[in-house]
C-alpha cells in the first residue's frame, strides 16, 4: 500500500490514508481493503451513519442503547476522563454499503461526554471508494459523493 500522507487543518486532524486499488484490469474481491482513512473527525458528522446490524435502532427507544443507566454513566465518564482508546470503525463494502462496524455505543457516548474530536477508522472495500469517500479527509466531513481522486492528497 502506498502511503498518501497526513492532512492537517480544522475540521480532520491527523489524517492518513493508505491505497490498494492494484491494476486497472484487477477486480478486487469483496473483503479486499483497498482504501483505509485514519484521522480524528467531531463525532456529531457520524451519526448519520447506522450500525452495520443495526445497533443505532437500540438508541431509539433506550437513551443508553440497552446499557441500562448505571453501565452507560460509567461508560460517559470514562470517556470524558480518558477519551476514546479504539477508534470508531466504519465500513464501506464493495456494494455500497456503509455502515458502523464497532463504536456505535463509544459514538453516542462520546458525544454525551462532550468530545469534539473521536479517532475514526475507515475501511473501503473492494474499490467502494471510487464511488465516493464516507469523510473527506481534507474537512473531515461527509461529503456526499466525491470523487476519491479529488479528495487524495
Amino acid at each position: 500500500m502506498q502511503c498518501e500522507g497526513e492532512v492537517e487543518d480544522n475540521a480532520a486532524t491527523n489524517f492518513k490514508t493508505q491505497i490498494d486499488e492494484g491494476p486497472t484490469w484487477w477486480t478486487p474481491e469483496p473483503h479486499s481493503i483497498t482504501r483505509l482513512d485514519e484521522g480524528y473527525v467531531d463525532p456529531g458528522e457520524l451519526l448519520h451513519i447506522p450500525g452495520l446490524n443495526g445497533e443505532q435502532l437500540l438508541f431509539e427507544d433506550d437513551p443508553t442503547g440497552g446499557y441500562g443507566e448505571e453501565r452507560w454513566g460509567a461508560l460517559i465518564e470514562d470517556i470524558r476522563i480518558n477519551g476514546l482508546k479504539w477508534a470508531i470503525l466504519i465500513f464501506k463494502e464493495m456494494d455500497g454499503r456503509v455502515g458502523i462496524h464497532e463504536g456505535n455505543h463509544r459514538l453516542r457516548a462520546a458525544i454525551a461526554a462532550g468530545l469534539t474530536r473521536v479517532p475514526v477508522e475507515i475501511r473501503y472495500f473492494g474499490n467502494s471508494q471510487r464511488t465516493g469517500l464516507i469523510i473527506d479527509p481534507m474537512t473531515g466531513r461527509p461529503p456526499g459523493i466525491v470523487n476519491a481522486k479529488d479528495s487524495s492528497t
